[in-house]
């Protein structure tokens, strides 16, 4: 950085260390002082040995690492957060998961006071009203993105109704992706076979979903950028090439960038659609393209994950440009092409995928070896790959237990 260093702070805050490390190594490469809040929504369990890895910790980027366990208060985090305030930096505080956006956007009227924060028309509760897929499909309609048709079914007090107008075969999802688990999603074909998996659902508490048309996918795509004020702009675009199961639906395990040139049309509409939500911060948008070629918009995460730091490492750093612009207000330069065809690995999703038993050793380690870039592994950055390694070679012991507790509560 040409300016002070130490006068600018970001501060990371995540569940996932995946996107936590990726994020901090953007940020320190970009020479800001980077600290981490590492969130626990309970306190972890040692026996689940993924659960508690914190490889993040060990990295040279960051200068100060600090713990957090919710146990479901909000409270604590905000009181955390409000101690580690520091009137002589301005500070740029980034949650990498919705459960955390959500949770921070909800106070943002306190933390506004001591952070520079990612928001939604300046207000409270922006975001996460905005996280809301019904509201986010008729902006994307209105934008020009092609939307799949859709019902949205509430479930409350221990009862549901299934809507007339639910298209089948359907997918049904999440309405609000931080209110309920992934396990949750999954395609129905007749209203019974509906109406008997919301009935078995509908007693564990209330929820919103979304019951979308079902269509057979050719590719799923994710499309990266960030909106401010004066411009909303996306120029990072990829293919995910192996896709997670359960908890992971939805995550690309293994990606390909793709050049943004062969998806101008859409790109265009989809930046005209973040415009239009008035939000501030860095994106991610989903798409799918069905078997004809069309690209459809199914969701839009308001904040960034892992995969923006595939791009940083061919050519074009989407975090330090956001924190440049939320910081210094410099305006956000793109002077980048696409590597057009770097295939990228998350060692954590394919880890994961591993030990839950779903996918062989061969194809880990295929993988784990194939891949030109890499989220953990970093020479410049090897202390956290090195505390990866040493779980990941327990991965075969792990798969037993992990298995029979699958098993116990059918996951």
């Amino acid at each position: 950085m040409e300016d002070n260093k130490n006068a600018f702070r970001v501060i990371v805050i995540g569940l996932n260390y995946g996107s936590i490390l990726t994020m901090v190594r953007d940020f320190g490469e970009a020479g800001y002082n980077v600290e981490v809040v590492r969130v626990f929504k309970k306190k972890p369990n040692p026996v689940n040995l993924l659960g508690t890895m914190k490889p993040e910790a060990a990295s040279r980027y960051v200068t100060d690492h600090r713990i957090c366990i919710m146990d479901k208060e909000g409270e604590t985090l905000i009181s955390l957060l409000k101690e580690m305030a520091r009137p002589d930096f301005k500070t740029l505080l980034v949650p990498v998961d919705d459960f955390l956006v959500s949770a921070i956007d909800e106070h943002y009227d306190i933390l506004k006071e001591d952070y520079v924060i990612s928001n939604c028309d300046n207000r409270a509760g922006g975001i996460t009203k905005l996280m809301d897929k019904h509201i986010q499909k008729d902006l994307a309609l209105q934008a020009g993105l092609n939307v799949p048709e859709s019902a949205l079914i509430e479930m409350k007090d221990g009862e549901c109704r299934i809507p007339d107008n639910v298209p089948f075969p359907c997918f049904i999802k999440p309405n609000v992706s931080s209110n309920a688990s992934k396990l949750i999603m999954r395609r129905f074909d007749q209203r019974g076979e509906l109406w008997d998996f919301l009935n078995e659902h509908a007693k564990e508490k209330d929820l919103s979903l979304l019951a979308e048309e079902f269509i057979d996918i050719k590719a799923e795509y994710s499309l990266l950028g960030m909106s401010v004020p004066e411009m909303t702009f996306a120029p990072c675009i990829f293919r995910a090439v192996m896709r997670g199961h359960r908890e992971r639906k939805g995550v690309a395990v293994t990606g390909m960038i793709m050049d943004t040139d062969d998806f101008s049309e859409v790109i265009s509409k989809a930046e005209a659609f973040v415009s239009l939500t008035g939000y501030v911060g860095m994106f991610d948008i989903d798409l799918i393209e069905d078997q004809y070629g069309k690209i459809y918009f199914t969701e839009l995460n308001l904040r960034a994950g892992a995969s923006v730091n595939a791009f940083s490492r061919v050519g074009f750093n989407l975090p330090s440009a956001f924190a440049a612009y939320m910081l210094k207000r410099e305006e956000p330069k793109v002077e980048y092409r696409s590597e057009k065809g770097k295939v990228f690995v998350s060692e954590k999703a394919l880890l994961e995928e591993y030990v839950r038993s779903d996918i062989t050793r061969a194809e880990f380690l295929k993988n784990l070896k194939e891949p030109d870039l890499y989220f953990i592994k970093d020479d410049k950055d090897p202390e956290p790959f090195k505390v990866f390694k040493r779980y990941a070679g327990l991965s075969p012991v792990l798969r037993l237990p992990y298995g029979i507790r699958d098993r116990i509560f059918k996951r």
